[in-house]
C-alpha cells in the first residue's frame, strides 16, 4: 500500500463536532473511513509524518522564490503535535466507489464548511474508481480546498 498523505493525533469526531472554529484557512486532517472498513494506525502516522513534510518543502519553496520564510497552518494538538480527526462514513465503501470522492466530499460538506478552512481528507479504502473503472489516486479540484487521497 503506497500513499503520500498527511495527519495529526487521532481523536473521534462526529459530525456534530465544529471544526469551523479558530484561525482561518487552517488546515484540517480528516481521515474518513466508510463504516465497512477498519482503521490503521499506520495511515495517521504517515499523516502526521507527510504534513510536517510537505509544511517544511512550501517553506523551502517560499524561500526560494523570493517570497520569504512563508508556509502554512495546520490544526495542532495542545502539545503542538499534526491533529488528525477520524470520521467515520454513514456508508460502506460501495456507496463512495465510482464517484472521484464526490460522494465522501457532499457528505463532509453537509457538516464542515468546506470553504472556511482547508482540508486534507484520507480516505481508507482499498481503491476508488473513476468513472471508467480506473483506480483513482487522488482526487483534488480548484472549485473546492479538500484534497482527497485514497488508502
Amino acid at each position: 500500500m503506497g500513499f503520500t498523505i498527511i495527519v495529526l493525533s487521532v481523536q473521534r469526531d462526529s459530525y456534530g463536532q465544529n471544526l469551523n472554529v479558530g484561525e482561518p484557512r487552517t488546515v484540517r486532517l480528516l481521515y474518513f473511513l466508510p463504516n465497512d472498513r477498519p482503521f490503521h494506525t499506520d495511515v495517521v502516522q504517515k499523516m502526521k509524518d507527510e504534513i510536517l513534510n510537505v509544511q517544511i518543502f512550501y517553506a523551502e519553496q517560499m524561500q526560494a522564490h523570493g517570497y520569504g520564510n512563508k508556509t502554512f497552518h495546520f490544526e495542532t494538538t495542545p502539545q503542538d503535535q499534526p491533529k488528525v480527526h477520524r470520521v467515520d462514513g454513514k456508508h460502506p465503501f460501495s456507496h463512495y466507489d465510482n464517484t472521484l470522492g464526490d460522494a465522501v466530499i457532499d457528505e463532509l460538506g453537509q457538516a464542515f464548511d468546506l470553504d472556511a478552512n482547508i482540508y486534507f481528507i484520507v480516505l481508507g479504502a482499498d481503491a476508488l474508481r473513476q468513472g471508467n473503472g480506473q483506480p483513482a489516486a487522488g482526487v483534488g479540484d480548484q472549485r473546492w480546498s479538500p484534497v482527497l487521497l485514497i488508502t
